[in-house]
């Protein structure tokens, strides 16, 4: 059910198994609405208890007003910087990493809105490399200030 979360963790690691862990979940939100849900709540929740990255993304943001996607904008970014800042609930045990990306990307598929970026997030995540003593493989965006220690 809903409330179950047994097979959750099992989604951050790959148990042994063939498949890969999982690198970023895209948690996707209806614009329309007045405010995320209790679902949407509940997951980002499970993904700060097992250490899952993941990204908001608003959806049907053509069918609501730029008012209203700020005001959702501004609510998740709050709750990122408490996550940030280790106040987000009073038995806050954190173990210092905020798995909540700051960026929330708006989306429309009836007008192509925030697509691009949206599948440039999704390419970066899906080729990135965690080891830092492997050269990265795929360099999807060419970055001026590299950060790797040259030998």
């Amino acid at each position: 059910g809903v409330g179950d979360n047994r097979g959750l963790k099992s989604w951050g690691d790959n148990g042994g198994g063939n498949t890969p862990p999982l690198k970023r979940l895209y948690l996707l939100l209806d614009s329309r609405l007045p405010e995320p849900t209790l679902l949407d709540l509940s997951v980002m929740g499970w993904c700060d208890d097992y250490a899952i990255p993941y990204t908001i993304v608003l959806t049907k943001v053509d069918g609501s007003s730029r008012a209203h996607c700020v005001k959702l904008t501004n609510q998740l970014c709050m709750r990122y910087h408490s996550l940030y800042l280790g106040t987000s609930h009073d038995d806050y045990e954190g173990d210092g990493e905020v798995y909540m990306d700051p960026v929330v990307y708006w989306t429309s598929s009836k007008d192509g809105l925030g697509m691009e970026e949206l599948l440039m997030s999704v390419e970066n995540n899906m080729f990135s490399n965690d080891d830092d003593d492997d050269e990265d493989e795929f360099d999807l965006l060419e970055n001026e200030h590299d950060t790797r220690h040259q030998s």
